[in-house]
């Protein structure tokens, strides 16, 4: 990918701290895991095996006000708050609360930063590891 980024596409589950931990010792990670069947997203960056920011939108989290619910904590990227503050205005032009804007924010944020979306049709990859049939099959 673009600026020397790679993308690891991870099996059906979301990725632990200890595995993102790994993945980023020695190195800087962005990682997001994104459910569009119940509309969980989650960003966030680690660096040396630290966890540096996160961002997570949880609607099992939604208040009874109907507010929607977006976690963002540590140092947040430049980008968030913009992004953040476009999802928000969008989020309020739709008085009938249809589509979760707030939903993008974390793939928003991950996406500008490795100038790459998981879901582009542009996205160019290359399959560095293939699983075998039975691993397609059975799951691994």
């Amino acid at each position: 990918m673009a600026d020397g980024w790679y993308m690891v596409i991870h099996g059906r589950h979301e990725y632990t701290d200890a595995e993102a931990e790994k993945l980023s010792r020695g190195a800087r990670a962005v990682v997001c895991v994104v459910e569009d069947h119940v509309m969980y997203s989650k960003a966030s960056e680690w660096r040396d095996g630290r966890e540096i920011w996160s961002i997570t939108r949880d609607p099992e989290q939604d208040g009874e006000d109907d507010k929607r619910h977006l976690k963002a904590t540590g140092e947040l990227p430049e980008v968030f708050e913009p992004i953040r503050k476009q999802r928000m205005a969008e989020e309020q032009q739709e008085n009938d609360h249809e589509v979760d804007y707030l939903y993008s924010v974390p793939n928003d944020v991950a996406s500008k930063i490795v100038g790459a979306r998981y879901d582009s049709e542009d996205l160019k990859v290359e399959i560095l590891i293939r699983r075998s049939l039975l691993q397609a099959l059975f799951g691994g």
